[in-house]
């Protein structure tokens, strides 16, 4: 861009204020401008001429000369959507999750360079149409990473898959957002026993089987307790000796790999191991 000026007194020493939306662009006669990412959209461009007030700057005192034109920037570079991961709960690699309540973290870059190209995203679950304007509702507001909540809608559990979109100043929306896949299990196993010893038995070793159903999950591991012991990671069958006369309970327990955690099963036996006294008379 570039002015030409003239004045009729030799001693004149003109002074160039370039503005691009009120915000300075240069002082020099001519120069070259070259938009940024997401410069889109109509601007206005401003120039003001005046006398150096003896440090490089307009003298305002003194009648100055004020041109405004209109700059049209086209879409000089497209909207590019930043990637993303789930960040809570964590999940690694096909492991699911079993809430709804989830938060991501976008990758903004140093010093948010990776946000040059867009002006605002939208989230989008299980959807992979373009969002009307009104979804655009994240701004980019932290370098290096950015951390939104979101709230997983879709009915049903099974693979949830998170969609990334950009939008720039004109409107212009990424042709191919960021995507990631989550799966969604918030379905409880459920535990039985399958074999228990009779409600009164003379043994002090007792064996109990039981097996989980996760309705299309994986369970995880089990989970066992006799009477009022702590809770420690078992598996079926599990074996119990040396017991002590009296009344036991067994509880068992099914934790999915999503964290779901099955109702409490449990069964209850006496342990008799006091021998008859047999009197003659």
């Amino acid at each position: 861009m570039s002015v030409t000026s003239s004045h009729w007194s030799s001693s004149y020493l003109p002074v160039y204020l370039w503005k691009l939306d009120g915000n300075p662009l240069s002082q020099s006669r001519s120069f070259t401008y070259t938009p940024t990412s997401n410069s889109q959209g109509t601007h206005t461009l401003q120039l003001t001429m005046g006398e150096n007030n003896g440090s490089g700057q307009i003298d305002t005192t003194k009648p100055t000369k004020v041109i405004e034109r209109t700059l049209v920037i086209s879409n000089n570079s497209p909207a590019i959507s930043p990637t993303f991961v789930v960040s809570s709960p964590s999940s690694v690699g096909s492991v699911p999750i079993n809430t709804r309540q989830i938060s991501i973290d976008i990758n903004t870059g140093t010093l948010r360079s990776h946000c040059d190209s867009f002006s605002s995203l939208a989230l989008t679950e299980n959807s992979s149409s373009t969002p009307p304007s009104s979804a655009f509702t994240i701004s980019c507001l932290q370098a290096n990473l950015q951390t939104e909540n979101f709230t997983l809608t879709s009915s049903g559990d099974g693979v949830k898959t998170l969609r990334l979109w950009a939008r720039d100043a004109d409107g212009n929306i990424s042709v191919t957002p960021s995507l990631v896949s989550v799966a969604l299990d918030t379905t409880t196993p459920a535990t039985s026993i399958t074999s228990t010893p009779p409600s009164l038995s003379s043994s002090s070793t007792q064996n109990f089987t039981f097996v989980a159903d996760d309705n299309g999950g994986s369970i995880d591991h089990f989970e066992c307790r006799l009477n009022a012991n702590n809770w420690t990671n078992c598996s079926s069958p599990k074996t119990y000796s040396s017991l002590a006369q009296g009344t036991h309970t067994f509880y068992v327990k099914a934790i999915d790999t999503a964290g779901n955690e099955s109702p409490i099963v449990s069964q209850s036996w006496t342990l008799d191991l006091t021998p008859p006294t047999l009197t003659i008379s």
